[in-house]
């Protein structure tokens, strides 16, 4: 597939690349056995093209240092990931949606947030209203598929259309939360008395 990287966007008026910037608590993986997850910074750019927003992610990326990128790599996210690939090829993470994997992921984040491991650090009444706005079902069938996200037509308060941009860059955290986290701890030796030393004083 050839992709211009630089051609304009379909729609430059709607069209967005959200961003959510996470740390990552392991403090909470003794009594929980999982990771609690704080929201620092999010960012947005609407109606810029692939290699315009590639070159503000690499700047954000050398500055964040981070150790893990997720990305949506669905559809037209497929040329953006394509680029990141190159530059970051050990920390990227690739997601192609379908119906089961949105479920899938739908369902992990809602565990993160029931079992008090999520932190929203950056909240804005933008994010706020996405959330509000997004609805969800569980389809009929053994599998419960879970369907969500904000229906299409749905307006704010100012009459302005709402997306869900923001809301599907926070659900990538499930990703993260599949992988095996642990606390690195440094070998330590503990000094015990000799037990042939006490079996020679007992002759």
């Amino acid at each position: 597939m050839n992709l211009d990287l630089t051609a304009p966007l379909s729609n430059p008026g709607r069209d967005s690349v959200s961003l959510t910037i996470l740390s990552i608590d392991l403090s909470s993986l003794e009594i929980l056995k999982a990771p609690t997850y704080r929201f620092v910074n999010r960012q947005q750019w609407t109606g810029q093209n692939h290699l315009v927003v590639f070159g503000k992610l690499k700047s954000l990326v050398e500055s964040w240092k981070p150790q893990y990128i997720v990305i949506d790599a669905t559809g037209v996210g497929e040329g953006l990931w394509a680029m990141l690939d190159k530059a970051f090829p050990t920390r990227l993470i690739p997601v192609k949606f379908s119906q089961q994997v949105k479920s899938e992921i739908g369902w992990r984040y809602l565990a993160i947030i029931e079992t008090g491991r999520l932190r929203d650090c950056c909240l804005t009444d933008q994010v706020r209203l996405q959330y509000d706005a997004c609805q969800a079902e569980i389809l009929p069938g053994p599998a419960k598929s879970l369907r969500w996200g904000v229906p299409e037509g749905i307006r704010g308060p100012d009459g302005e259309l709402i997306h869900d941009d923001y809301l599907l860059a926070d659900v990538l955290v499930a990703v993260l939360d599949r992988l095996g986290w642990s606390v690195n701890t440094e070998a330590q030796t503990v000094e015990a008395p000799d037990p042939l030393l006490s079996m020679e004083r007992n002759f």
